[in-house]
């Protein structure tokens, strides 16, 4: 029963992370993204109530392998959290902080499916996961993989994978819609179905809400089948209130009420500036407080400066992945001094691996080159501080 409770709390989980953003600003006047969870969990009878608020700093959307989400989150309970969240072509990183732990996953998916081929988690250790996927067919549209575990590295000890089963998903159009797990002898344990609801308001602010619908197949699950319903309370230009209700077995267990409003993060998100106040379409970035952090770099590669300010105030930072996939930088130039604890594992991910970072620590601001910039097959090159 423990497995069945964390495996649906978990699609809820992914359920309404997909649900909690819109595709596009709405002409500038803001994005649809969830500012306010209130949850009711049925238990023999009873019901016990939390309300979770949003609070949002910075959300950018350009696809479904470009996007960028940074908020925070206040429960009644006492409970806080941030959760930060960078999807760049195949690969993302994601940031949760909590009041007892923190936690970061690296993710890099198959270019063909969108399966998870490799996960990197660090939360009190380092596990990493590895899979193997192959292609089953493709059936009027809908193609079919299979997914298993291929190795398992917890604190860099393999763990036994033997008995380990597998997963396949059917995908239309890049999205799941049926996803199926099979035990260790290939029997069928559950099935989850992924389905649009059918209110127009919902389909058209949140196009990506998704819904779920589990058959357990093995004996081992006290149930038989889990699903969710959503029905919108209220319905205005600048809200949305949607009810989402969980069964088990036709019995209702759970019901979360989430409210969406047209919302513009507080921090700020635009091009860059250079000292001199001259436009920089190289990079975005978000304020925070009295300092920026450089989100992303947007330019063509080649020769990059690091600007000391934005708009007179200082760049401290430059978040996760915010160079990834950049394979073309031959030189960068650091204007500004950023303190070494705003460089974590991944500030440049894939184009330095480290090796610019510890560079600059070591030698502060000036300019920086290599003559191997990053390549399919090489993925940490040697950078050189110029006189």
């Amino acid at each position: 029963m423990k497995n069945k409770l964390l495996l649906v709390a978990l699609v809820a989980v992914i359920a309404f992370s997909m649900a909690a953003c819109s595709d596009d600003d709405g002409g500038g006047s803001g994005y649809w993204l969830i500012s306010k969870s209130t949850s009711y969990a049925v238990t023999e009878g009873t019901s016990g109530l939390a309300e979770t608020y949003y609070y949002w700093i910075v959300y950018h959307y350009s696809n479904e392998k470009d996007y960028l989400e940074d908020y925070t989150t206040s429960s009644t309970t006492g409970s806080t959290a941030s959760y930060r969240y960078n999807r760049k072509g195949q690969t993302s990183y994601s940031y949760t902080e909590t009041d007892a732990e923190s936690s970061s996953t690296e993710t890099l998916y198959d270019a063909e499916s969108g399966l998870t081929l490799k996960q990197t988690t660090n939360s009190s250790g380092i596990t990493e996961i590895s899979y193997n996927i192959v292609s089953l067919g493709d059936s009027g549209g809908v193609k079919t993989y299979r997914q298993n575990i291929n190795s398992y590295v917890n604190n860099g000890t393999p763990i036994d994978i033997s008995a380990q089963g597998y997963s396949e998903y059917k995908i239309q159009n890049g999205k799941t819609i049926e996803a199926s797990y099979y035990d260790t002898n290939s029997v069928l344990s559950y099935t989850i179905k992924y389905t649009k609801p059918e209110n127009k308001a919902i389909r058209n602010k949140l196009p990506r809400f998704t819904l779920y619908r589990t058959n357990y197949s093995s004996p081992s699950y006290s149930i038989n089948n889990s699903y969710q319903t959503a029905e919108v309370l209220s319905d205005s230009d600048s809200a949305l209130l949607i009810r989402i209700k969980t069964f088990n077995d036709n019995i209702l267990s759970s019901q979360t009420d989430n409210l969406y409003e047209k919302i513009k993060p507080s921090g700020s998100y635009g091009g860059g500036y250079d000292n001199n106040g001259k436009s920089n379409s190289d990079f975005t970035y978000r304020v925070y407080g009295n300092s920026i952090t450089i989100i992303e770099y947007t330019g063509k590669g080649g020769n990059v400066t690091i600007p000391a300010q934005i708009n007179g105030k200082p760049v401290t930072r430059i978040w996760d992945m915010a160079f990834n996939g950049c394979t073309s930088l031959t030189s960068v130039t650091f204007q500004g001094t950023i303190p070494s604890e705003n460089f974590g594992s991944n500030e440049w991910y894939q184009p330095f691996e480290g090796d610019l970072r510890d560079k600059y620590l070591a030698g502060g601001i000036g300019t920086y080159t290599t003559t191997t910039p990053v390549q399919e097959n090489f993925w940490n090159p040697v950078w050189t501080k110029q006189p």
